[in-house]
Protein backbone atom coordinates (compact mmCIF):
# COMPACT_ATOMS: atom_id res chain seq x y z
CA UNK A 1 0.00 0.00 0.00
CA UNK A 2 1.23 2.91 -0.39
CA UNK A 3 -0.43 6.64 -0.40
CA UNK A 4 0.09 10.56 -1.00
CA UNK A 5 -1.77 13.11 0.88
CA UNK A 6 -1.54 17.27 0.71
CA UNK A 7 -3.20 19.70 2.56
CA UNK A 8 -3.06 23.22 0.70
CA UNK A 9 -4.82 26.29 2.01
CA UNK A 10 -4.11 29.35 2.65
CA UNK A 11 -2.39 28.59 5.86
CA UNK A 12 -0.67 25.58 5.17
CA UNK A 13 1.70 23.81 1.53
CA UNK A 14 2.72 20.39 3.21
CA UNK A 15 2.43 16.53 2.70
CA UNK A 16 2.37 13.32 4.14
CA UNK A 17 2.99 9.98 1.87
CA UNK A 18 2.80 6.18 3.96
CA UNK A 19 4.42 2.86 1.91
CA UNK A 20 4.09 -0.24 3.73
CA UNK A 21 6.12 -3.06 3.13
CA UNK A 22 5.82 -6.58 4.76
CA UNK A 23 5.56 -5.29 8.59
CA UNK A 24 7.22 -2.09 8.23
CA UNK A 25 6.00 1.43 6.97
CA UNK A 26 7.76 4.51 6.11
CA UNK A 27 6.21 7.52 6.59
CA UNK A 28 7.66 10.54 4.74
CA UNK A 29 6.33 14.08 5.41
CA UNK A 30 7.38 17.95 5.54
CA UNK A 31 6.87 21.07 3.34
CA UNK A 32 5.63 20.37 -0.20
CA UNK A 33 8.72 21.12 -2.63
CA UNK A 34 11.15 20.06 0.24
CA UNK A 35 12.34 16.18 0.48
CA UNK A 36 10.51 15.80 3.72
CA UNK A 37 11.40 13.95 6.92
CA UNK A 38 11.26 9.98 6.86
CA UNK A 39 10.57 7.67 9.38
CA UNK A 40 10.40 3.47 9.37
CA UNK A 41 8.36 1.74 11.83
CA UNK A 42 8.61 -1.89 12.38
CA UNK A 43 5.54 -3.85 13.61
CA UNK A 44 5.06 -7.33 15.19
CA UNK A 45 3.18 -8.51 11.44
CA UNK A 46 1.78 -7.41 8.54
CA UNK A 47 -1.48 -7.56 10.20
CA UNK A 48 -0.85 -4.72 12.52
CA UNK A 49 1.38 -2.91 10.08
CA UNK A 50 -1.28 -2.29 7.98
CA UNK A 51 -3.91 -1.57 10.51
CA UNK A 52 -1.54 1.71 12.08
CA UNK A 53 -1.26 2.26 8.35
CA UNK A 54 -4.71 2.58 7.96
CA UNK A 55 -5.56 4.48 11.02
CA UNK A 56 -2.78 7.41 10.64
CA UNK A 57 -4.42 7.70 6.76
CA UNK A 58 -7.92 8.32 8.52
CA UNK A 59 -6.72 10.66 11.24
CA UNK A 60 -5.01 12.79 8.07
CA UNK A 61 -8.23 12.72 5.82
CA UNK A 62 -9.97 13.98 8.78
CA UNK A 63 -7.46 16.79 9.20
CA UNK A 64 -8.23 17.74 5.80
CA UNK A 65 -5.46 16.55 3.81
CA UNK A 66 -7.08 15.21 0.18
CA UNK A 67 -4.95 11.74 -1.26
CA UNK A 68 -3.70 12.41 -4.41
CA UNK A 69 -3.69 9.40 -6.95
CA UNK A 70 -1.07 10.55 -9.94
CA UNK A 71 2.15 9.02 -7.94
CA UNK A 72 4.09 10.36 -10.19
CA UNK A 73 3.23 13.95 -10.46
CA UNK A 74 2.97 14.20 -6.48
CA UNK A 75 6.48 13.01 -5.27
CA UNK A 76 7.33 15.71 -2.79
CA UNK A 77 10.41 17.10 -4.69
CA UNK A 78 8.10 17.68 -7.56
CA UNK A 79 5.07 19.38 -6.39
CA UNK A 80 4.20 22.93 -7.21
CA UNK A 81 5.23 24.91 -4.26
CA UNK A 82 2.34 27.36 -3.60
CA UNK A 83 3.01 29.18 -0.47
CA UNK A 84 6.13 31.67 0.45
CA UNK A 85 7.34 29.49 3.54
CA UNK A 86 10.57 28.67 1.68
CA UNK A 87 11.56 32.37 2.85
CA UNK A 88 9.98 32.72 6.12
CA UNK A 89 12.27 32.72 9.37
CA UNK A 90 10.18 29.96 10.56
CA UNK A 91 11.62 28.02 7.08
CA UNK A 92 15.35 29.24 7.49
CA UNK A 93 15.11 28.31 11.22
CA UNK A 94 14.13 24.12 10.70
CA UNK A 95 17.43 24.17 7.89
CA UNK A 96 20.00 25.61 10.37
CA UNK A 97 18.36 23.78 13.53
CA UNK A 98 17.18 20.76 11.99
CA UNK A 99 19.90 18.10 13.54
CA UNK A 100 18.29 19.11 16.95
CA UNK A 101 14.75 18.26 15.43
CA UNK A 102 15.01 14.65 15.97
CA UNK A 103 12.84 11.33 17.13
CA UNK A 104 14.78 9.59 19.91
CA UNK A 105 13.63 6.31 21.61
CA UNK A 106 13.44 7.20 25.42
CA UNK A 107 11.38 4.43 25.97
CA UNK A 108 7.55 3.13 27.53
CA UNK A 109 5.46 6.60 26.47
CA UNK A 110 8.31 9.27 26.40
CA UNK A 111 9.24 8.57 22.81
CA UNK A 112 9.90 11.59 20.83
CA UNK A 113 8.86 11.13 17.21
CA UNK A 114 6.69 12.55 14.33
CA UNK A 115 4.13 9.99 14.47
CA UNK A 116 1.64 13.01 15.61
CA UNK A 117 1.26 16.05 14.15
CA UNK A 118 -0.33 19.18 16.90
CA UNK A 119 -2.73 21.06 14.47
CA UNK A 120 -3.46 24.73 15.28
CA UNK A 121 -6.25 27.20 14.59
CA UNK A 122 -9.35 27.06 15.45
CA UNK A 123 -10.23 23.55 13.66
CA UNK A 124 -7.39 22.22 16.63
CA UNK A 125 -8.19 20.26 19.30
CA UNK A 126 -8.21 22.60 22.14
CA UNK A 127 -8.26 25.89 19.32
CA UNK A 128 -4.56 25.50 20.01
CA UNK A 129 -2.89 28.77 19.53
CA UNK A 130 0.61 30.67 20.00
CA UNK A 131 3.02 27.51 19.90
CA UNK A 132 5.33 26.36 17.19
CA UNK A 133 4.90 22.14 16.96
CA UNK A 134 7.88 20.45 16.89
CA UNK A 135 7.63 16.66 17.91
CA UNK A 136 5.14 14.44 19.91
CA UNK A 137 5.35 12.63 22.93
CA UNK A 138 4.29 9.01 23.07
CA UNK A 139 1.60 7.68 20.82
CA UNK A 140 -1.67 9.40 22.53
CA UNK A 141 -1.42 12.08 19.96
CA UNK A 142 -1.95 14.70 22.33
CA UNK A 143 1.09 15.39 23.99
CA UNK A 144 4.13 17.30 22.26
CA UNK A 145 7.25 19.56 22.38
CA UNK A 146 6.47 22.98 21.22
CA UNK A 147 8.46 26.01 20.71
CA UNK A 148 7.14 29.72 23.12
CA UNK A 149 6.88 32.64 20.79
CA UNK A 150 9.22 35.41 22.31
CA UNK A 151 9.16 38.66 21.36
CA UNK A 152 12.02 40.05 19.65
CA UNK A 153 14.35 37.16 20.20
CA UNK A 154 15.36 34.84 17.52
CA UNK A 155 13.79 31.14 17.09
CA UNK A 156 16.78 29.60 18.51
CA UNK A 157 15.96 31.57 21.83
CA UNK A 158 12.27 30.68 22.32
CA UNK A 159 11.81 28.56 25.26
CA UNK A 160 10.61 24.99 24.92
CA UNK A 161 8.01 23.17 26.53
CA UNK A 162 5.69 20.35 27.00
CA UNK A 163 2.09 20.88 25.77
CA UNK A 164 -0.56 18.98 26.34
CA UNK A 165 -3.18 19.55 23.42
CA UNK A 166 -6.17 18.26 25.23
CA UNK A 167 -5.80 20.84 28.07
CA UNK A 168 -4.14 23.83 25.96
CA UNK A 169 -1.70 24.66 28.26
CA UNK A 170 2.65 23.80 28.52
CA UNK A 171 5.28 23.56 30.74
CA UNK A 172 8.74 25.42 30.01
CA UNK A 173 11.18 22.89 30.35
CA UNK A 174 14.17 24.41 28.31
CA UNK A 175 16.00 27.77 27.14
CA UNK A 176 16.45 26.86 23.81
CA UNK A 177 15.63 24.12 20.77
CA UNK A 178 19.66 23.77 21.37
CA UNK A 179 19.36 22.06 24.94
CA UNK A 180 16.17 20.52 24.38
CA UNK A 181 16.95 16.87 25.17
CA UNK A 182 18.87 17.18 28.24
CA UNK A 183 16.23 19.29 30.04
CA UNK A 184 13.31 16.81 28.91
CA UNK A 185 15.10 14.23 30.51
CA UNK A 186 15.47 16.21 33.82
CA UNK A 187 11.73 17.03 32.85
CA UNK A 188 10.24 13.70 32.94
CA UNK A 189 13.11 12.49 35.50
CA UNK A 190 10.97 10.70 37.86
CA UNK A 191 9.21 8.04 34.95
CA UNK A 192 11.76 7.49 32.82
CA UNK A 193 14.91 6.42 34.96
CA UNK A 194 13.78 2.85 33.73
CA UNK A 195 13.73 3.16 30.33
CA UNK A 196 16.24 5.75 30.47
CA UNK A 197 18.78 2.75 31.68
CA UNK A 198 17.59 0.78 28.80
CA UNK A 199 17.94 3.05 25.92
CA UNK A 200 21.38 4.81 27.48
CA UNK A 201 23.90 4.30 24.75
CA UNK A 202 21.40 5.80 21.98
CA UNK A 203 20.53 8.54 24.06
CA UNK A 204 23.92 9.36 24.97
CA UNK A 205 25.01 9.11 21.32
CA UNK A 206 22.59 11.85 20.39
CA UNK A 207 22.44 14.15 22.87
CA UNK A 208 26.37 14.92 22.91
CA UNK A 209 25.27 17.50 20.25
CA UNK A 210 22.87 18.95 22.95
CA UNK A 211 25.82 19.02 26.00
CA UNK A 212 28.71 17.75 26.62
CA UNK A 213 28.04 16.80 30.10
CA UNK A 214 24.92 14.56 28.29
CA UNK A 215 26.36 11.03 30.15
CA UNK A 216 26.84 12.40 33.57
CA UNK A 217 23.06 13.87 33.60
CA UNK A 218 22.10 10.71 32.01
CA UNK A 219 23.38 8.42 34.84
CA UNK A 220 22.31 10.70 37.55
CA UNK A 221 19.11 10.57 36.51
CA UNK A 222 19.29 6.51 36.03
CA UNK A 223 20.81 6.04 39.66
CA UNK A 224 18.80 8.94 40.89
CA UNK A 225 21.78 10.25 41.94
CA UNK A 226 21.28 14.04 42.96
CA UNK A 227 19.94 15.91 45.64
CA UNK A 228 18.57 19.13 43.87
CA UNK A 229 16.64 19.82 40.39
CA UNK A 230 19.38 22.83 40.03
CA UNK A 231 22.25 20.50 40.14
CA UNK A 232 20.90 18.96 37.32
CA UNK A 233 20.15 21.59 34.79
CA UNK A 234 23.78 23.09 35.90
CA UNK A 235 24.77 19.92 34.04
CA UNK A 236 22.06 20.22 30.77
CA UNK A 237 22.10 24.61 30.37
CA UNK A 238 24.02 26.53 33.00
CA UNK A 239 23.08 29.43 33.82
CA UNK A 240 20.23 29.39 31.89
CA UNK A 241 17.14 31.20 33.58
CA UNK A 242 15.51 27.90 34.47
CA UNK A 243 19.17 27.14 36.16
CA UNK A 244 18.46 29.98 38.12
CA UNK A 245 15.13 29.66 38.32
CA UNK A 246 15.53 26.09 40.36
CA UNK A 247 18.28 27.70 42.40
CA UNK A 248 16.13 29.80 43.72
CA UNK A 249 13.31 28.34 44.22
CA UNK A 250 15.16 25.47 46.55
CA UNK A 251 15.97 28.53 48.99
CA UNK A 252 14.09 29.10 52.15
CA UNK A 253 10.83 30.62 51.41
CA UNK A 254 11.30 34.08 52.31
CA UNK A 255 14.92 34.24 50.54
CA UNK A 256 13.61 33.04 47.43
CA UNK A 257 10.95 35.01 47.52
CA UNK A 258 13.39 38.08 47.88
CA UNK A 259 15.45 36.60 44.87
CA UNK A 260 12.66 35.68 42.54
CA UNK A 261 11.57 39.25 42.64
CA UNK A 262 14.26 40.54 41.09
CA UNK A 263 14.60 37.42 38.90
CA UNK A 264 11.56 37.73 37.67
CA UNK A 265 11.99 41.65 36.30
CA UNK A 266 15.64 40.17 34.39
CA UNK A 267 12.97 37.43 32.50
CA UNK A 268 9.99 38.50 32.49
CA UNK A 269 8.83 36.32 29.64
CA UNK A 270 8.75 33.24 31.94
CA UNK A 271 5.53 32.67 33.65
CA UNK A 272 6.60 30.18 36.38
CA UNK A 273 7.70 32.95 39.17
CA UNK A 274 4.25 34.41 39.02
CA UNK A 275 3.01 31.14 40.02
CA UNK A 276 5.41 31.00 42.72
CA UNK A 277 4.14 34.05 44.08
CA UNK A 278 0.49 33.49 43.99
CA UNK A 279 0.59 30.09 45.24
CA UNK A 280 2.56 32.01 48.15
CA UNK A 281 0.14 34.91 47.81
CA UNK A 282 3.20 37.55 47.58
CA UNK A 283 1.41 39.99 45.39
CA UNK A 284 2.30 44.30 44.60
CA UNK A 285 0.62 46.16 42.09
CA UNK A 286 3.45 44.81 39.62
CA UNK A 287 3.20 41.29 40.16
CA UNK A 288 -0.56 41.41 39.91
CA UNK A 289 -0.24 43.68 36.17
CA UNK A 290 2.24 40.73 35.13
CA UNK A 291 -0.26 38.17 35.76
CA UNK A 292 -3.00 40.00 34.30
CA UNK A 293 -1.07 39.93 30.93
CA UNK A 294 0.32 36.46 31.43
CA UNK A 295 0.14 34.07 28.78
CA UNK A 296 -2.21 31.85 30.56
CA UNK A 297 -1.74 28.74 28.52
CA UNK A 298 2.20 28.49 30.10
CA UNK A 299 3.36 27.46 33.79
CA UNK A 300 0.54 29.12 35.27
CA UNK A 301 -1.27 25.64 36.51
CA UNK A 302 -2.93 26.81 40.23
CA UNK A 303 -3.36 30.46 38.69
CA UNK A 304 -6.68 31.66 39.71
CA UNK A 305 -8.08 35.38 38.96
CA UNK A 306 -10.01 35.10 41.89
CA UNK A 307 -6.32 35.52 44.21
CA UNK A 308 -5.21 38.64 42.22
CA UNK A 309 -8.67 39.66 42.51
CA UNK A 310 -9.05 40.09 46.17
CA UNK A 311 -6.18 41.44 46.50
CA UNK A 312 -7.06 44.07 43.85
CA UNK A 313 -9.95 44.85 45.95
CA UNK A 314 -8.23 45.41 49.03
CA UNK A 315 -6.09 47.67 47.32
CA UNK A 316 -6.48 51.77 45.84
CA UNK A 317 -7.72 50.35 42.39
CA UNK A 318 -8.70 52.15 38.91
CA UNK A 319 -12.14 51.07 38.42
CA UNK A 320 -11.42 52.22 34.60
CA UNK A 321 -8.72 49.81 33.88
CA UNK A 322 -10.01 47.52 30.87
CA UNK A 323 -9.76 44.48 33.08
CA UNK A 324 -11.81 45.78 36.17
CA UNK A 325 -14.91 43.73 34.87
CA UNK A 326 -12.96 40.86 34.81
CA UNK A 327 -11.42 41.11 38.16
CA UNK A 328 -14.70 42.27 40.17
CA UNK A 329 -16.55 39.30 38.67
CA UNK A 330 -14.08 36.89 39.87
CA UNK A 331 -13.96 38.62 43.50
CA UNK A 332 -17.62 38.89 43.64
CA UNK A 333 -18.22 34.93 42.48
CA UNK A 334 -15.01 33.44 43.36
CA UNK A 335 -15.25 32.25 39.77
CA UNK A 336 -14.62 33.79 36.57
CA UNK A 337 -17.39 33.72 34.11
CA UNK A 338 -17.36 35.55 30.49
CA UNK A 339 -13.60 35.50 30.51
CA UNK A 340 -12.73 35.04 26.55
CA UNK A 341 -15.27 38.17 26.43
CA UNK A 342 -13.88 40.01 28.58
CA UNK A 343 -10.30 39.45 27.67
CA UNK A 344 -11.83 40.63 24.29
CA UNK A 345 -12.98 44.21 25.51
CA UNK A 346 -10.05 44.39 27.54
CA UNK A 347 -7.78 44.14 24.37
CA UNK A 348 -9.92 46.22 22.53
CA UNK A 349 -9.68 49.66 25.02
CA UNK A 350 -6.03 49.07 24.58
CA UNK A 351 -5.78 49.19 21.36
CA UNK A 352 -7.57 52.07 21.89
CA UNK A 353 -4.70 53.63 24.16
CA UNK A 354 -2.41 52.22 21.92
CA UNK A 355 -0.97 49.64 23.98
CA UNK A 356 -0.79 47.36 21.52
CA UNK A 357 1.82 44.36 23.56
CA UNK A 358 -0.92 45.14 26.75
CA UNK A 359 -3.96 44.52 23.60
CA UNK A 360 -2.23 41.02 22.22
CA UNK A 361 -1.79 39.67 25.22
CA UNK A 362 -5.51 39.97 26.08
CA UNK A 363 -6.72 38.70 22.32
CA UNK A 364 -4.47 35.86 22.98
CA UNK A 365 -5.87 35.02 26.48
CA UNK A 366 -9.49 35.71 25.07
CA UNK A 367 -8.82 32.87 22.47
CA UNK A 368 -7.86 30.29 25.44
CA UNK A 369 -10.55 31.57 28.01
CA UNK A 370 -13.51 30.90 24.97
CA UNK A 371 -12.00 27.53 24.38
CA UNK A 372 -12.16 26.67 28.16
CA UNK A 373 -15.26 28.18 28.80
CA UNK A 374 -17.43 27.60 25.53
CA UNK A 375 -15.61 25.36 23.61
CA UNK A 376 -15.20 27.47 20.65
CA UNK A 377 -12.85 29.51 18.85
CA UNK A 378 -12.70 33.51 19.50
CA UNK A 379 -12.20 34.38 15.74
CA UNK A 380 -12.21 38.04 16.59
CA UNK A 381 -9.56 37.87 19.00
CA UNK A 382 -7.79 36.46 16.55
CA UNK A 383 -8.18 38.63 13.49
CA UNK A 384 -7.23 41.51 15.96
CA UNK A 385 -3.76 39.85 16.86
CA UNK A 386 -3.30 39.31 13.13
CA UNK A 387 -4.17 43.16 12.34
CA UNK A 388 -1.96 44.51 15.14
CA UNK A 389 1.48 42.31 15.18
CA UNK A 390 2.65 44.17 12.32
CA UNK A 391 3.26 47.24 14.59
CA UNK A 392 5.36 45.24 16.84
CA UNK A 393 8.10 45.71 14.62
CA UNK A 394 8.92 41.95 14.67
CA UNK A 395 9.02 40.18 11.73
CA UNK A 396 9.17 36.80 12.93
CA UNK A 397 6.42 36.85 15.12
CA UNK A 398 4.02 38.49 12.30
CA UNK A 399 5.11 35.28 10.08
CA UNK A 400 4.59 33.19 13.02
CA UNK A 401 1.07 34.25 13.87
CA UNK A 402 -0.34 34.09 10.04
CA UNK A 403 0.54 30.46 10.44
CA UNK A 404 -1.76 29.76 13.19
Amino acid sequence: MKKYLICQNEKSNKFWSIETYGNNFTVIYGKVGSKGVSQTKEFSSEELCNKEAEKLIREKLKKGYLEVFNEKKTKPDEIKVTSSDNVSPIRKFFNEYGKFIKPINIGGDYNISFDHELEVGKDSCFCTFGVLPLMSVGGTGHLHIVLIPALHKPLNEWNVAFFDEEKGTGVTFSSSITKWLPSYLIFERERISEDLEKNRAKIIKFGKIFSPNIETLVDKIIHKNYNVVSELYFLSEPNSFLHQFFQIIEKDKQIALAEMTNFYKKHPFFNAPLNFFAKHSHFSEEIVNSLLFANLRFDLPDFSHCNIANWWMSQPHNDEHPLFPLLKKAADYSYVSDGGNSYLKAGKKFEEEGKISEAISCFENSIYQEKVENEEFNEESYEKILSLAPQLKDPIYSTFVKKC
